[in-house]
């Protein structure tokens, strides 16, 4: 499979002499002494490891509390942590080198899913990442205030481990060219200031912070997810009785045109009292006496055009108080017209650029997936690569949830490596994220079932920046049509 890292990161310039810190300050440095560098004293000292390991797992909590200290003194933020080793599936350890005291810190504080309080109200703090960049499936290791650990998988995995190789290389050149405190002077020193102790009140503080922030996303989350899935549940709605909205729509588009047509008529009348108000041929009161007549027929045809809306659409929903609108209804129409045979044409091919990228393209290769891609897909597709119904992806399972979710798994996986060919045009991604957009059930010579996906994909380059577009993808789903 081709090497799927990242790539080179382009360097973080900091002040000459100096560190930049994410939240704007600026340490001063200290350059190096003779040849001890402090990110080398431990190298290939597997007991002394493990004992600073120890170390750091019994006082997390201590530092978390002592950020500030920590995060003030730049010999303090470039404290080693090289025991610390996270690691992806693919990549290695590539990005995680030379972790460092502040570098944690400032993962800890920018990262939500870093640190969280679990039912029992116990804290704790991620401190070791491993887990798969492509599926997203990970075994994270935790510590509690106890110094005792827990393994536990994190969701959403693509905000973790992008986040923390990004702040660890952008300390990459300081960390070899400036001294640094051991771990062990970095707790004495905040022993001697007297900083070790009562730090509990502290860190409740910033895990208070943390919670309430993750209820007010999660309430945030909620409420869109609640709109998205009422929006599909009138969808489906629409799609249910999507016959008998046509023939409301053709009478309610009758009715509206011989309404129009009436009220047009009725302000024509009624520029025409205007005029006569105006030059004197009647009299306000004249004016008045027949005005009012016109303004309550308009208000009545107004009123019979809502109500025909109203009755009918009760009628097509009996008994759903929130049922779709005449908006909704319009939109949906006009939507399926013209996506109905838009979507039914065949319009991809090797090769193609997709729309709104920088090059991202198409594979344009003669390997088959079962040559390119990881293990996880072996015995269970074949085929092509889903560009096409002829070169559908061919899912060799015979359960049908588990083939939906291979689908997904597949076209993720096939976006990835879309995007990583752009690296050696200038990009650097960290990530995707691929989103259904439509899925569509098709036939094809002698009734062979094909699923059509639609999905957008983001891909995640280094700045914090991101692209958008859409794929496409056929599957053969011969082998479990029917059998979910």
């Amino acid at each position: 499979m081709d090497d799927m890292r990242t790539g080179e990161k382009k360097k973080f310039q900091h002040p000459d002499g100096k560190i930049k810190l994410l939240d704007g300050r600026v340490l001063d440095c200290y350059p190096l002494e003779g040849s001890m560098n402090p990110q080398r004293v431990i190298a290939g000292d597997d007991e002394e490891e493990k004992e600073l390991l120890r170390l750091f797992l019994d006082n997390a909590f201590v530092l978390l509390a002592n950020r500030e200290r920590i995060l003030s003194d730049s010999r303090m933020f470039l404290c080693p942590l090289p025991f610390c080793r996270n690691g992806l599936a693919y990549m290695g350890t590539s990005g995680f080198e030379r972790p460092t005291l502040g570098i944690y810190l400032e993962f800890w504080m920018t990262c939500d899913q870093a640190c969280h309080v679990d039912d029992n109200d116990e804290k704790w703090l991620l401190h070791h990442i491993a887990g798969s960049p492509l599926s997203g499936s990970n075994r994270c290791r935790f510590v509690n205030e106890r110094g005792e650990e827990k393994t536990e998988q994190v969701m959403p995995f693509k905000k973790v481990w992008p986040t923390f190789m990004e702040i660890n290389r952008r300390y990459d050149e300081a960390k070899l060219k400036y001294d640094a405190y051991t771990l062990r002077q970095v707790l004495c020193i905040l022993e001697d200031e007297g900083k070790k102790e009562h730090f509990e009140e502290n860190t409740h503080i910033f895990f208070l912070e943390r919670t309430v922030k993750d209820l007010r996303n999660r309430l945030t989350a909620l409420k869109d997810y609640a709109h998205k899935v009422h929006g599909r549940w009138h969808e489906a709605l629409m799609e249910w009785k999507r016959e008998e909205l046509k023939a409301f729509m053709a009478e309610y588009l009758v009715r509206k045109a011989d309404a129009d047509s009436q009220l047009t008529q009725i302000r024509e009348e009624r520029q025409a009292l205007k005029r006569q108000l105006k030059s004197g041929e009647i009299s306000n009161t004249e004016y008045q006496k027949r005005w009012m007549p016109l303004h309550r027929k308009m208000d009545d045809i107004k009123f019979g055009v809502n109500n025909f809306v109203t009755i009918y659409l009760y009628s097509i929903f009996p008994g759903i108080d929130d049922r779709p609108g005449l908006g909704e209804v319009q939109k949906f129409l006009e939507k399926k017209d013209n996506n109905s045979d838009v979507f039914e044409q065949e319009n991809q091919t090797n090769g193609k650029v997709y729309e709104g990228t920088p090059g991202i393209e198409q594979l344009d290769i003669q390997d088959t997936p079962l040559e390119i891609l990881p293990s996880t897909f072996t015995n269970k597709v074949s085929g092509g690569w889903g560009y096409s119904r002829e070169d559908a992806v061919v899912i060799e399972l015979e359960d049908g949830c588990a083939g939906v979710h291979l689908e997904y798994q597949f076209m993720e996986c096939r976006s990835y490596l879309e995007a990583k060919k752009c690296s050696s045009k200038g990009m650097t991604v960290t990530g995707i994220n691929t989103e259904l957009i439509m899925q569509s059930l098709t036939f094809g010579e002698g009734g062979k079932p094909y699923d059509r996906l639609k999905m957008e994909v983001t891909v995640f380059l280094e700045g914090e920046k991101e692209i958008k577009y859409e794929v496409e993808g056929w599957f053969d789903i011969s082998r479990f049509f029917g059998k979910y």
